[in-house]
């Protein structure tokens, strides 16, 4: 005889019928003639599960002989009825900070740490992870992989990457992750606009110029303003951040001290409305022992907590240099 079976999966936190990631309801049919008075037959389903991550789906059948229905199997609390769908969210941070902010170092440490639902309790499991560049989704580390069996269905693990940061200075980390069972995936976080799952290094360049003559040099007299417009690139908007800078002697590359033998510095805390973009940062300086000499301004970034995430230090970069005139009428 002819026999139609058709089935539903069903929302079981809902009770109601699963849609898939187009708004349908997910049901399926098939006909088939009976071999013997027991057998198998099989509904499969085939669909856009996008948006069924951590939920967990029942498959509801009924079984007809023409137009009339003579069996069902609808429990919501069978397990063999069961498809448990997981899901992964992930939260990167450096080691140092503690943030989604990291200084372009040569060593950086950073930290994932994975968020899974439904998965089932006392399974081996296997996590995969591996950090890429944003823009260019080359990676930055070999791919680890880490075992780990859940007590519960919801929990976190954590994992660790090393990377080389030197040329990371203004890009930005992104971490992603995949969940594995018997080799194959069953979850994954693999967005690269996730803020959560990035780790950004800022970049900060400086421009300084003499207040009064708007160039590089400088008069070597007593009450002297050096601005500096240091520009930044790859910053959170909303966040705070401070920048600190202070004046260096070209010649030794030291810190430059004032007549009380403090050091001439600078400090200023602001929030970006743009990721990339400029601040200005002043000095006041006694510039009459400086006739034939060059200073140069050296800025460090820093976050709320004064971490240090990004700086210009360079003693021979031009852009951060003042050079100061002999005054010739103190000469004579």
């Amino acid at each position: 005889k002819k026999y139609k079976i058709t089935g539903t999966l069903m929302d079981k936190e809902t009770g109601k019928a699963a849609r898939s990631a187009s708004g349908r309801k997910i049901t399926e049919s098939v006909e088939f003639v009976a071999e013997g008075k027991d057998g198998t037959a099989e509904v499969e389903f085939v669909f856009d599960g996008s948006n069924l991550a951590g939920k967990t789906l029942v498959a509801f059948e009924k079984l007809y002989y023409g137009e009339k229905l003579y069996a069902v199997h609808t429990d919501l609390e069978d397990a063999d009825q069961t498809i448990h769908v997981p899901s992964a969210g992930t939260t990167a941070s450096d080691k140092n900070t503690g943030t989604h902010h990291a200084y372009a170092g040569e060593y950086v440490e950073l930290t994932d740490t994975i968020e899974y639902r439904n998965l089932l309790p006392g399974e081996t499991y296997t996590l995969h992870g591996t950090v890429v560049e944003k823009e260019t989704e080359q990676r930055l580390s070999e791919e680890k992989q880490q075992e780990f069996i859940p007590e519960k269905a919801d929990g976190s693990i954590e994992i660790a990457f090393e990377i080389n940061g030197t040329d990371l200075s203004g890009k930005t980390a992104v971490i992603y992750e995949e969940i594995k069972i018997d080799g194959k995936s069953i979850a994954e976080h693999k967005d690269p606009e996730a803020k959560e799952q990035s780790i950004y290094f800022p970049k900060i360049g400086t421009k300084a110029m003499d207040k009064k003559s708007k160039t590089q040099e400088g008069d070597a007299r007593e009450k002297q303003t050096i601005i500096d417009q240091v520009s930044y690139e790859n910053l959170l908007p909303g966040e705070t951040y401070i920048l600190k800078g202070v004046l260096m002697d070209k010649v030794d590359g030291k810190e430059m001290t004032d007549k009380n033998n403090r050091k001439i510095t600078g400090r200023t805390t602001f929030t970006p409305e743009k990721s990339a973009g400029t601040v200005e940062m002043t000095f006041e300086l006694d510039a009459r022992e400086l006739g034939g000499k060059a200073v140069v301004v050296f800025e460090n970034l820093y976050d709320e907590e004064d971490h240090l995430i990004a700086d210009e230090a360079n003693i021979d970069n031009a852009d951060q240099t003042i050079i100061y005139k002999n005054n010739e009428k103190s000469a004579v």
